[in-house]
């Protein structure tokens, strides 16, 4: 063990060694004993009708191995009344079986300790020991009996079940260590191997082990089995060996076991030439990260420089780097491996020179005293107990605010009535499931799904008011629609069941967000307490928050109630929702309901307003292992005195307990007390320490500080790690893009849509998206007009270019009307010749310039790819919707945009004055506005932009298409060339289009065709038909839905057979059919012509 140590953290996964202090910690017979009684008497899951005991002894009558059936019975007795007496009465057998039942019972569980206590540890030895030569079987299924029976070879236990013996072993005195030994080696001479095996894990001092692992690799077909032996074997060529025949992946699952074991050096070469196998991604599937991390955990724990050399060489790995980080930390003296590792590699070189100390920059000449500090970094109010005073309670308070209840559907749900098969329940099918549901099994109140006559899967419509009964009596009673469309049908009436289930305990789990958004569509006061509690859920705080404040008084009504209740957990909740109401400028609303509850219920609701808001009354979570105070930056205040180390930690402790979205108010007075820039040093250097300490959840508060105390460098640097992250780590992207999202500035929201455009992750992709709408709802903009202020530049300057340098020459990347990179080199006469790549490397260049100049050519090629495509896909959707742009948002978002300008030149405009005729143009090389002869056209101020459509602007196409030949323009999409369709005399008073139906497209086609189109499914699971918004004729809107059958089954969609269409209709607000001349020209022309696209498949 010299040179190991083994973090306190890390000991509870490390087995027992009599050599490791306080790696032993075995149970006391008395804990043993409680926990034996209460699960005996104990049903092994609430669903199962019986408890253990009652399992048991109905096994006892079972009359197979009738050799155990004494035993048996002795068994069940002992763990009836388990005591030291019983113990020492009962047979070894009797006590095996007895230690098997336990097993059965709890894997983590032994009566060694019991049998220890009563009878002596070598007796706890060999009953725990022939126990692994037992198993449990049943008679009729585990839900009715168990007995014990001699195991097969398959199911035998061992090694493992045996752990707790071997904490009572390791833990012993040295004197009865001897004894149990010496039983032990008796024991071990007439067993078979895996027997022995057993004894040797349980002795792993002993040298039995090895010579165990060595007689199951010379020996045993399948040496797999006896894994568990690599715990207690200390010679390293008999692992290598193992290795070799098994693979790698024992070796990590048993790392610290063998640090522990084996020779330091030993142990450093076998973990350093295994690692690089346990981290080759599989041909099929994902890599395994756990078991590369165990095996860097367990080189972690030994402080040579032959470990810190073999770490090292990770630094940079995306799975091992903030272990590896975390090491040098703990142990600077060795720091000189990972400088020679990171020597001229840039980032890495500076993380190093972090990770190994970097010094606090020297005191201020004067240090605040006391009486300087603003009282919030004195007193820390926020602390519990600081608040102090008692709570009102007002008691049998009816709820009020009833009549404003309303249902307001957060989105559409999707339809079972329009996509599938669906018919009334018979009468047979009704009282089976009327008989299932008042037993209170589990049942659908909505659809039962069942075969039809001719074998098909079809949905039986349940009674609505039985149904809606099951739902708000029955909680075990589901949805086969899901919450949101039976709200729509039923409406209030469902808030009973929603009140009555656990949804909220159950959010993260696929398909429950959608109860949230079914119990945000109940806008009433009996939902305000569910939606105070889903406020307090970090994920979805935002959501609730926002539902909560938009529906103030309807909540107040439902939270009132409950903030002066002596429910304890519900008063929490809703104190905290009011408030917040409160915060957002709606104190007056929660004053004048409260007033409705009576004058005791107004004063203590006065009370809690005028609160201190200071003083909320948390625990402070425990701060991170990584966190270094003492390298923290100095803050100074604004006469120049710096923060002592005091007041640095209350000011560390303030940002643990403050949300990004609502910030603790304590950060706004430590704001204008502090000197800003040195709080943005501070908060830069909590990001840099969280990005070493592996950016955790739980600690993202110290990503936050970056949102708090803002600055330029320090949302640069969020940005930096959300862009970074986005293409490898969705789960730290999110966190990072939470923050831009609540810095809100326009350089945060640039960031924010190039991940939302650029990222692989499509759930990234989807939060991203809603941040960013949230983001234009909170300015009072729309999408698309936020979307013009967000569009990423690719890094261009604004010129549209950037350089970069071979060392000895310099290249100038820019960007052609199709957003492919353009390269020219710089001469003394001026740019070169232009090219789509970089120029090969000549020996007077720079490698690592040139290196660095094709890392980051390639970045811009990937980034410049994906945002032109959604950037053409948002001014082509823009030309299908007519959006119309203010000359100088035209000119100052489009125009001069690095990116846009591009796209835009390969396009033609209308001018669209407020009076007269709407004039075409383009963008002409030197960025001004063109007509079709040429030449400069003035645009007034007061006129509107938009791109032109040949079915708005008809003979579009005879004008231009002959200029845009003659400069070799190729358009970024379809414009000039655009089919256009128009509805037939026949069609205009028609409610559909017949043209459209009987088209047979494979399904996977149909699906990639229709959304790459900008239409939807109707429903995730099963599709039946695919929709898309168009716009009617006096600017109303419709939808058009066009039906396939059969529908599209994802879950068996690579053996779905052909759809065949239906003819399309278009439908009104209410979902009836419209004729189709009320449908917009564009619109009508754009349905038509994806329905051909579908035909051309």
């Amino acid at each position: 063990m010299s040179g190991v140590s083994i973090p306190e953290a890390l000991r509870k996964n490390l087995r027992p060694r009599r050599s490791i202090a306080g790696s032993a910690r075995p149970k006391t017979a008395a804990q043993v004993e409680k926990w034996v009684a209460k699960t005996f008497a104990s049903k092994p899951h609430s669903y199962m009708p019986k408890t253990n005991a009652q399992l048991f002894e109905a096994g006892l009558e079972s009359k197979n191995e009738e050799t155990l059936a004494s035993a048996r019975r002795e068994a069940y007795e002992l763990l009836s009344k388990l005591d030291a007496a019983s113990v020492k009465a009962a047979s070894i057998e009797a006590l095996s079986v007895a230690e098997r039942m336990v097993w059965h019972m709890s894997h983590e569980a032994s009566l060694a300790p019991v049998i220890a206590a009563a009878r002596g540890l070598p007796d706890a030895v060999e009953a725990v020991v022939r126990a692994t030569r037992l198993q449990t079987a049943t008679l009729d299924g585990y839900t009715t009996s168990v007995l014990v029976v001699p195991a097969s070879a398959q199911g035998r236990t061992w090694g493992e079940p045996c752990r707790p013996l071997r904490h009572l072993i390791c833990a012993a005195p040295d004197a009865e260590y001897v004894e149990a030994r010496r039983h032990a080696e008796a024991l071990r001479k007439d067993a078979d191997l895996m027997l022995r095996s057993s004894i040797a894990y349980v002795f792993p001092e002993e040298p039995w082990g090895n010579a165990d692992l060595e007689s199951a690799l010379e020996s045993e077909a399948k040496p797999e089995a006896y894994h568990f032996v690599l715990t207690a074997v200390s010679d390293a060529s008999l692992v290598q060996r193992w290795v070799a025949a098994k693979g790698p992946f024992h070796l990590a699952t048993y790392a610290l076991d063998l640090v522990c074991a084996l020779p330091p050096a030993e142990a450093v070469a076998l973990f350093g030439e295994h690692l690089p196998k346990l981290l080759v991604k599989p041909k099929h599937g994902p890599l395994l990260k756990t078991p590369p991390r165990d095996v860097a955990q367990a080189l972690a724990c030994i402080g040579t420089k032959a470990a810190a050399a073999t770490l090292a060489a990770y630094a940079n790995h995306a799975v091992l780097a903030p272990m590896v980080l975390a090491f040098f930390r703990e142990r600077p003296e060795l720091g000189s491996a990972l400088q020679a590792q990171a020597k001229g590699k840039g980032k890495l070189e500076a993380t190093a020179a972090r990770v190994l100390g970097k010094p606090r920059p020297a005191a201020a000449e004067a240090t605040a005293e006391p009486g300087d500090l603003p009282p919030v970094l004195r007193d820390a109010p926020w602390r519990a107990s600081k608040r102090g005073g008692k709570e009102t309670i007002v008691a049998g308070l009816s709820l009020l605010g009833l009549e404003l209840e309303r249902v307001a559907l957060v989105r559409q749900p999707s339809s079972i009535e329009r996509s599938r098969p669906v018919r009334d329940m018979s009468s047979e099918a009704f009282a089976a499931w009327k008989a299932t549901a008042s037993e209170g099994d589990f049942v659908y109140a909505d659809y039962e799904h069942a075969k039809g006559a001719g074998g098909a899967w079809e949905y039986h419509r349940i009674p609505d008011e039985e149904g809606l009964w099951s739902w708000n009596e029955k909680p075990k009673a589901y949805l086969a629609a899901g919450p949101l469309a039976w709200v729509e049908k039923h409406g209030l009436a469902t808030i009973p069941g929603f009140l009555a289930r656990e949804w909220i305990r159950w959010l993260a789990y696929d398909g429950h967000e959608e109860y949230l958004d079914a119990v945000m569509s109940l806008v009433s006061p009996r939902s305000a307490p569910m939606l105070a509690r889903v406020a307090t859920r970090k994920r979805w705080r935002r959501v609730a928050a926002a539902w909560l404040v938009e529906h103030a008084e309807v909540a107040a009504f439902g939270l009132i109630p409950d903030a002066l209740s002596d429910k304890k957990e519900a008063r929490a909740h809703a104190e905290a929702a009011l408030l917040l109401i409160a915060r957002h400028g709606k104190d007056a609303v929660v004053r004048t309901t409260a007033s409705k509850y009576g004058e005791e219920a107004a004063r203590a609701i006065e009370a809690l307003l005028a609160r201190d808001p200071l003083a909320v009354d948390v625990t402070v979570p425990k701060r991170p292992d990584f966190l270094r105070l003492g390298e923290l930056p100095r803050v100074s205040l604004r006469s120049g005195k710096s923060l002592d180390e005091d007041a640095i930690s209350l000011l560390v402790e303030m940002l643990q307990i403050s949300a990004v979205d609502e910030p603790y108010p304590g950060i706004e007075l430590v704001r204008e007390a502090c000197d800003e820039a040195s709080l943005g040093e501070l908060a830069i250097e909590l990001v840099e320490q969280w990005v070493i300490g592996d950016a955790p959840g739980r600690h993202e508060w110290m990503l936050h500080a970056a949102v708090h105390f803002r600055s330029e460098r320090g949302i640069r640097r969020v940005a930096e790690l959300a862009r970074e992250w986005a293409r490898k780590n969705m789960a730290k992207a999110e966190r990072a893009c939470a923050a831009l999202a609540a810095d809100g500035s326009d350089i945060a929201l640039v960031h924010l849509a190039h991940i939302a455009e650029t990222t692989r992750f499509a759930a990234l992709k989807e939060t991203a998206a809603s941040l960013i709408r949230d983001a234009a709802a909170a300015r009072g903009l729309t999408e698309a007009e936020l979307g013009d202020r967000t569009v990423p530049d690719g890094g261009l300057g604004p010129d549209g270019t950037i350089t970069v340098s071979y060392g000895t020459r310099e290249l100038v990347v820019g960007c052609d009307v199709s957003l492919g990179p353009v390269v020219r080199e710089k001469t003394n006469a001026g740019l070169g010749s232009p090219a789509k790549t970089l120029p090969r490397p000549v020996k007077t260049d720079d490698a690592a310039k040139v290196k660095q100049a094709r890392e980051r050519f390639e970045q811009l090629k990937q980034d410049l790819a994906a945002i032109g495509q959604r950037q053409m896909r948002r001014l082509e959707r823009a030309m299908i919707e007519g959006r119309t742009w203010p000359v100088p948002d035209f000119e100052a978002r489009i125009v001069a945009h690095p990116l846009l300008r591009h796209i835009a030149a390969a396009l033609i405009w209308e001018v669209v004055p407020a009076e007269g005729e709407a004039q075409t143009f383009r963008i002409a090389e030197d960025g001004t506005p063109a007509d079709a002869s040429d030449r400069r056209l003035e645009l007034s101020e007061e006129a509107g932009v938009r791109l032109a459509h040949p079915a708005r602007t008809p003979g579009l196409a005879g004008r231009w298409s002959a200029l845009f030949g003659d400069y070799e323009i190729v358009q970024p999409f379809e414009q000039l060339g655009r089919a256009v369709h128009a509805p037939t005399p026949a069609e205009e008073e028609a409610d559909r289009i017949d043209r459209t139906g009987a088209i047979a497209v494979p399904a996977r086609k149909l699906l990639g065709t229709m959304e790459a189109r900008g239409w939807r499914r109707d429903d995730a699971g099963f599709v039946s038909a695919f929709l898309r918004p168009v716009r009617g004729r006096h600017g109303e809107d419709l939808t058009a839905r066009w039906a396939i059958v059969p529908g599209i089954s994802m879950e068996s969609l690579p053996d779905a057979p052909d759809a065949v269409t239906s003819p399309l209709v278009v439908e009104g607000p209410d979902g009836a059919p419209v004729s189709l001349g009320a449908v917009e020209v564009v619109g009508f022309s754009e349905i038509v012509r994806d329905v051909e696209a579908v035909r051309a498949l």
